[in-house]
């Protein structure tokens, strides 16, 4: 969505840190120098290696062996991120806004589908593809909802 200065009320963003708490539990990243698409916020991102102490990542595939590190986290000033650049990223225990595949009741567990980005309720036997990332802490009442999901990855 986009924001407008004239808004009385900013609207939600998919990868926005919700219900902040005492501790935030975000840190910087850099983008893979072999990555070739986009990480927008939103999107998980796995470990890749290290930058001289600081950690590289990607956008998760979804193939096994993957080291889930956590979701990027929205930027108003910058929102999409390529090879070399900075970002912060959301770890476990972060709420953050994310965009829902269908209706999810809160409570529920929640997987991240690497395919489209989007949230759903998490299958019984959890699939390399649609990891379980976290718990829904609102509803969801159809596709493409923002809902806030507590992060458990790591």
């Amino acid at each position: 969505m986009t924001q407008s200065l004239n808004q009385f009320n900013q609207t939600a963003e998919r990868g926005q840190i919700a219900l902040r708490g005492e501790g935030n539990n975000l840190i910087s990243v850099v983008v893979d120098s072999a990555e070739t698409g986009v990480i927008k916020a939103g999107d998980l991102v796995v470990l890749s290696g290290s930058n001289g102490g600081i950690p590289t990542v990607k956008k998760a595939a979804g193939t096994a062996g993957e080291v889930i590190l956590g979701f990027a986290v929205y930027n108003v000033i910058q929102n999409e991120f390529k090879a070399g650049m900075l970002l912060e990223i959301a770890l476990t225990s972060v709420c953050l806004t994310m965009q829902a595949s269908a209706a999810i009741a809160a409570g529920k567990s929640v997987a991240y589908a690497t395919s489209t980005g989007l949230v759903q309720e998490a299958p019984s036997a959890a699939a390399v593809a649609t990891p379980v990332v976290g718990v829904a802490l609102t509803k969801a009442t159809a596709a493409n909802d923002l809902i806030v999901v507590y992060i458990k990855t790591l």
